[in-house]
């Protein structure tokens, strides 16, 4: 199919980006987060899961209980709920540990499936010291759909600063996006860090960032191309789907330093 030029926007890093060293991730399964279960945490209770219980809520803490469980390492809460539904994580850490940032890697099964095992809405509670409820709310994201990931590959959805807070006891919601059966979340990874902590055993990485404006029901491709290699164009991730506002995606640039960016619109011409 022949794209028009004017549906297709060029980013060039001199023009429409901005380039920043920042401290990611990009893998999940970490262990030098402070809520990983090598360093004591304790799942003290979770929403049940799918496939009759195959997942252990663990995982999302950098455990593997389930070596044989469909997908190891990854949670998936259990289907057929409404999209009222929240399906919760709550643990323990082995003492008071002192956050400033967390990651969430998360993947659904894209818009083919209408987006099932994504999720519409995730909040991050704590409790104070001495409260017998979660009072602290750090964190409450409704994403957009599919997931624009910070980092494709590790399906990194949130990366996020919060209010330094120091605390024992969290809690973690979900509530289901699609209203098929199939819409228990996936969760792959959730990592917290302290304020003088490094959020990668990498160390620092450089991300690029890039923007459009996008038009609503509009379906877009970013795509990369590396200098160095003067191979084609090749595709960052899936595809997105407009909603009108500005849309935004990350790149790692630590591997290959020389690339240069667009986006493609890919919508089907009409009858």
């Amino acid at each position: 199919m022949k794209i028009p030029y004017q549906f297709i926007v060029a980013c060039f890093l001199l023009l429409s980006f901005s380039a920043s060293s920042a401290r990611a991730a990009l893998t999940y399964g970490t262990t030098n987060d402070l809520w990983d279960i090598s360093r004591g945490t304790i799942v003290v209770r979770s929403s049940p899961s799918a496939s009759q219980n195959a997942y252990a809520p663990e995982d999302i803490f950098g455990g593997n209980l389930r070596p044989r469980s469909p997908e190891p390492g990854d949670f998936i809460f259990a289907d057929g709920f409404p999209t009222t539904h929240i399906g919760f994580i709550e643990w323990r850490t082995l003492a008071p540990v002192t956050i400033d940032h967390y990651e969430l890697f998360s993947s659904g099964d894209g818009p083919q499936f209408g987006n099932q095992r994504d999720f519409a809405r995730f909040r991050l509670l704590a409790k104070s010291p001495g409260a017998t409820d979660f009072d602290l709310v750090l964190a409450d994201v409704t994403p957009s759909h599919p997931f624009t990931f910070l980092h494709h590959t590790p399906s990194l959805v949130l990366s996020e600063t919060i209010p330094t807070v120091t605390a024992q006891e969290f809690r973690a919601e979900f509530t289901p996006y699609a209203s098929n059966f199939y819409n228990g979340v996936r969760v792959m990874e959730l990592d917290a860090f302290g304020p003088s902590q490094p959020w990668s055993e990498a160390g620092i990485n450089t991300l690029v960032e890039f923007w459009w404006k996008s038009t609503t029901g509009r379906i877009y491709q970013p795509q990369s191309w590396d200098l160095k290699a003067n191979g084609p164009w090749t595709n960052i991730g899936g595809t997105v789907i407009g909603n009108g506002e500005i849309q935004k995606l990350y790149d790692d640039t630590h591997a290959a330093p020389g690339r240069l960016y667009r986006v493609v619109d890919i919508t089907p011409a009409g009858p």
